[in-house]
C-alpha cells in the first residue's frame, strides 16, 4: 500500500493503548491524536515494521506495537488484510464462468433425472437439451457439451432446436429466470 493512491484503501493508525499508556501517562491522549493524524506515509513506514516520530509535547518514536493498523477500503470488493498484505478478490462473475456453472447444474440435473427414471449408473442416454431461448445457457450447452457427455454417459447430444420424440420432457428452474428443457432416453 506504500505506492497506493489511495484510491483502493487508505491506511488508518491507531494508538495501541495497552502498549503506550504506561509509557505515557498524561500524554496518551495527545499520542493517540498524532497517530491518527500520521500521513499514509508514516502509516506504511509504522506497518512495514519501521519507526516513526510523532510531536507529543516534543518528539515521541512510535513503533509498529505502539499502534493497530487497520485498511479502509473504497472498493466496491471485498479486502482483507493481515497488517501487513493487503489481499482482495473481485468476485465479479464473467461470462466463462457464468456457462460453466450453468454446464455444471444442467449435469446435476440430468444425473438427478436418470435416477428418477431408473437408470442404472452404467446405462448410456441420448440426450437432447433445449435452452429456452436463453443465449448464455445455449452457449455453455455448447461450450461445455464434451463435460456433460462425459459425466452423464451420454453417446449423443443434441442442442438444436428440434425436439425429439423420445417422449415428455422436463423441466428444470436454474434460477435468474433460465429454463433448461430436457430430454433423455436409454441408449
Amino acid at each position: 500500500l506504500a505506492t497506493d493512491d489511495g484510491h483502493l484503501c487508505r491506511l488508518k493508525a491507531k494508538a495501541n493503548f495497552k502498549a503506550l499508556g504506561p509509557r505515557l501517562g498524561a500524554q496518551m491522549k495527545g499520542a493517540a491524536r498524532a497517530i491518527e493524524a500520521l500521513p499514509q506515509s508514516e502509516v506504511a513506514r509504522l506497518r512495514a515494521g519501521q519507526t516513526v516520530s510523532v510531536d507529543v509535547e516534543g518528539p515521541l518514536a512510535v513503533g509498529p506495537d505502539d499502534v493497530q493498523i487497520t485498511v479502509e477500503t473504497q472498493a466496491t470488493f471485498d479486502v482483507e488484510t493481515d497488517g501487513r498484505f493487503v489481499v482482495y478478490l473481485d468476485l465479479e462473475l464473467d461470462d466463462a464462468l457464468v456457462c460453466e456453472g450453468l454446464a455444471r447444474e444442467a449435469i446435476n440435473r440430468i444425473n438427478g433425472l436418470r435416477k428418477d427414471r431408473g437408470l442404472l449408473v452404467e446405462d448410456r442416454i441420448r440426450l437432447h437439451l433445449d435452452a429456452s431461448g436463453d443465449p448464455l445457457l445455449a452457449r455453455a450447452l455448447i461450450d461445455h457439451a464434451e463435460l456433460i457427455r462425459a459425466e452423464t454417459l451420454a453417446v449423443e447430444l443434441s442442442t438444436d432446436v428440434a425436439a425429439h420424440d423420445w417422449g415428455a420432457s422436463e423441466e428444470f428452474d436454474l434460477g435468474a429466470g433460465r429454463r433448461l428443457k430436457v430430454q433423455l432416453r436409454r441408449n
